[in-house]
């Protein structure tokens, strides 16, 4: 019993705390429109969407990364038997510096959401 109107005041409190903040700063109690209403609501009061317009795609900043160790063992299966000697992460793409058997010395460029080599 003391739970259920434990739940029921803080229905109530938070029922009236929302009604007070939907009351404009300008509206002072007493004030009607002449119409037997205390205060005049403009618009609707909705609360912001912050979803993505597509809501089945996460946006490019949210999505997950793959790892450095990913990104090198993709750039050594481009070039086997090739050496990495730096990798570094740009925005959203990796580079990665291999040592090529001949002694030449390639970038890579790794998408680092898709893993793809650019």
């Amino acid at each position: 019993m003391m739970k259920s109107f434990r739940h029921i005041t803080v229905l109530g409190i938070a029922a009236l705390a929302t009604i007070a903040m939907a009351v404009p700063a300008s509206a002072k109690p007493g004030q009607g429109n002449g119409k037997g209403m205390p205060y005049k609501f403009e618009q609707p009061m909705m609360a912001p969407s912050f979803l993505p317009s597509e809501r089945t795609q996460l946006p490019r900043w949210a999505q997950q990364r793959i790892s450095y160790s990913q990104a090198k063992s993709i750039a050594r299966s481009r070039y086997p038997g090739a050496e990495v000697v730096d990798i570094a992460l740009d925005g959203n793409t990796y580079r990665v510096r291999l040592v090529l058997q001949n002694r030449k010395i390639v970038d890579v460029l790794i998408d680092a959401t898709s893993g793809r080599i650019r």
